[in-house]
């Protein structure tokens, strides 16, 4: 099979001509979504059902991914290639959202065009999963590297810090910290890990068009 290091491109089109290539010569071109595949991701998702238990109804999240690109107001020229912030860190969180919720059931509530653009530094766009609507932030200019999901419930919060690969579960103002097995690697190495294990087993069905679809719009 082939892996292709996200982003495959910022055009549908080139996405499908990757994979029917692909197809053709009996290979299954597959994106590096690894973000999806953290420690942390994979703690919640092994005890999601203890983890919500009295939390209450899911009513709303937040996934941010900032990434420290830009420095005294100059933007690296290693992120020429990326095509902005929405397209680069966006995909990241769509694709940890696509294993907390049902992929079929992500749409962007306010997408536009113009998110696709290189010059595109940060962004704040509106999602709705199943029933529940949320946020995804990118950020390129505050010099920082934090990237996290929080799933906000009726009963309290729970919040995955995929940058320090632990877990943060808070109800009635206390705070439990829930620092999974990292085998004392750096997240990378575990994302990446986790997901070439996935691949291995036959299990990995986070497609390329399903996630860049639903990042660029596709109804």
């Amino acid at each position: 099979d082939i892996i292709v290091e996200k982003p495959v491109s910022y055009s549908l089109t080139h996405v499908d001509e990757i994979r029917k290539i692909a197809k053709s010569t009996g290979r299954q071109a597959l994106c590096a979504y690894h973000a999806a595949f953290g420690t942390d991701v994979e703690y919640f998702l092994r005890h999601r059902e203890s983890l919500e238990e009295g939390m209450g109804r899911l009513v709303s999240f937040v996934s941010e991914f900032f990434d420290p690109y830009m420095i005294d107001g100059v933007l690296l020229d290693s992120t020429l290639s990326l095509h902005g912030s929405y397209l680069d860190s966006g995909i990241n969180a769509i694709s940890v959202l696509a294993r907390i919720f049902d992929p079929d059931n992500i749409h962007c509530s306010s997408f536009r065009s113009d998110l696709l653009l290189a010059t595109t530094l940060s962004s704040d766009v509106t999602y709705r999963c199943e029933d529940v609507e949320g946020r995804i932030l990118t950020d390129w200019t505050r010099g920082v590297n934090m990237k996290r999901t929080e799933l906000v419930y009726e009963g309290g919060r729970i919040l995955l810090n995929h940058t320090k690969q632990c877990i943060e579960k808070t109800v009635d103002m206390h705070t439990e910290v829930i620092t999974p097995d990292t085998c004392g690697n750096e997240r990378i190495l575990n994302q990446y890990s986790n997901m070439i294990g996935y691949i291995k087993r036959g299990e990995f069905e986070l497609f390329s068009d399903d996630i860049y679809g639903i990042l660029l719009g596709r109804p």
